[in-house]
């Protein structure tokens, strides 16, 4: 999502939030006890969501890009195991040794991409990693 009130913004800013749907720990079951609280991982995206809505009532003079990784981490035929190694969004190889890395793997994908918008400064807030 992108907000852009000026022509020539002044300042130009990437928002990042990391939005897991649920996690459960892949393959790498999470314990119960710690599974009811995982709908907060997405607290991030929820919050950037919340600021895209309000910039345009405060009209700055400002450019923002908000960047949502989204994603869930339920098991299924297609999951990472332990030991598989993927190619992040940069290029750069990530061996997986526990499947509940998937916050972290989708921070390191939007963050690389958000590098790519020109930005001043890029935030990240609310992740649990």
């Amino acid at each position: 999502m992108t907000y852009k009130r000026a022509a020539d913004p002044r300042v130009k800013v990437a928002l990042v939030g990391k939005g897991l749907t649920f996690d459960s720990g892949g393959l790498n079951i999470k314990a119960s006890e710690n599974m009811r609280t995982m709908k907060g991982d997405k607290a991030g995206a929820c919050t950037l969501l919340g600021v895209m809505r309000t910039l345009p009532k405060l009209n700055l003079q400002i450019e923002v890009h908000a960047l949502i990784g989204a994603v869930e981490n339920m098991p299924s035929g297609s999951s990472y195991k332990p030991d598989d190694i993927i190619r992040a969004y940069n290029g750069k190889t990530i061996e997986i040794d526990n499947t509940d890395a998937e916050g972290r793997v989708t921070m390191a994908d939007i963050l690389s991409f958000a590098s790519g918008f020109g930005a001043r400064t890029i935030l990240e807030w609310l992740s649990t990693l």
